[in-house]
């Protein structure tokens, strides 16, 4: 009966060894296969690093709007639709986007893009380092621009633009010019500076003319009058306006004491001249 029972223990013995070896072992491959799984459909080439210290969103929970989306540490997106990107990136109203370390998204449709980049109104947009669109419906553009008058554009790093309405290509101190403008066509098109030389240009010719104009007014009242007790009187007149001389040359003619007519011509050059004529009765 002893040999019977040693028997038993021996054989059940080594029949449950084998069955959890063969367990272990299964469990074992089960688990290798599971790791071949991991490893070749996991996300590669995107990590976030926190520096061993967990911060908020380490819980995903960072995304508290409906449909938002937040990545990163401390990245916060708390309305409808809003996307915020990079550490301490926050998105604070409908559809607002925050792509950048610490940039800030607050207004609806509000954009801010770039390291600490800031839109803080309805409709505002900042691209780059440290730009700020303040105002409602701004645009700024480029490291440490600044766009606050509503509706207003700050193109380029440092450009300011205050005003609303306006467009702003640098600040006070460091203005920029446009270049490659093309000629402006309709009446609140902006005009270059051929068209502006153009127009100085025609401005000059006129006053041209008209300080030859007054020089020759001038020499013709200068022709003198027939005298009394006299039939004609031949005379000339010298006139001088604006850097223009004018010579006039005339004649005054007694009719009879009563009546007396009197005419003459001037001119600067030759290609401009001037008329004139009169009649006079006394009594």
């Amino acid at each position: 009966m002893s040999t019977s029972l040693s028997t038993a223990v021996s054989t059940l013995t080594a029949e449950s060894t084998s069955s959890l070896s063969t367990s272990v072992l299964a469990t074992s491959n089960s688990l290798a296969s599971l790791s071949t799984v991991v490893s070749t459909t996991r996300t590669h080439y995107v990590s976030v690093n926190d520096g061993g210290v967990a911060q908020a969103n380490y819980n995903n929970d960072g995304a508290t709007g409906l449909n938002a989306i937040a990545i990163g540490t401390n990245a916060s997106a708390t309305d409808t639709s809003g996307v915020a990107l990079g550490a301490s990136a926050t998105a604070g109203g409908v559809g607002a986007v925050a792509v950048g370390g610490a940039s800030i998204a607050r207004g609806a449709n509000a954009t801010a893009i770039g390291y600490q980049a800031t839109s803080l109104a309805d409709s505002a947009m900042a691209v780059g380092a440290s730009a700020q669109a303040i105002g409602v419906q701004t645009t700024a553009i480029g490291t440490g621009a600044v766009a606050s008058g509503a509706n207003s554009v700050a193109l380029g790093s440092g450009s300011v633009a205050t005003e609303a309405n306006t467009v702003s290509v640098g600040s006070s101190g460091s203005e920029r010019r446009i270049t490659n403008v093309a000629a402006g066509v309709n009446p609140t098109d902006a005009v270059n500076v051929s068209q502006l030389r153009s127009v100085q240009q025609s401005v000059n010719d006129v006053a041209r003319t008209a300080y030859a104009g007054v020089a020759m007014a001038g020499a013709l009242a200068g022709l003198p009058q027939v005298e009394p007790g006299k039939s004609f009187t031949m005379g000339a007149g010298i006139g001088t306006y604006g850097g223009y001389t004018a010579l006039a040359v005339g004649g005054s003619m007694r009719f009879t004491p009563n009546v007396i007519a009197k005419m003459g011509f001037s001119t600067t050059n030759g290609s401009r001249m001037m008329f004139n004529a009169g009649f006079g009765y006394s009594w």
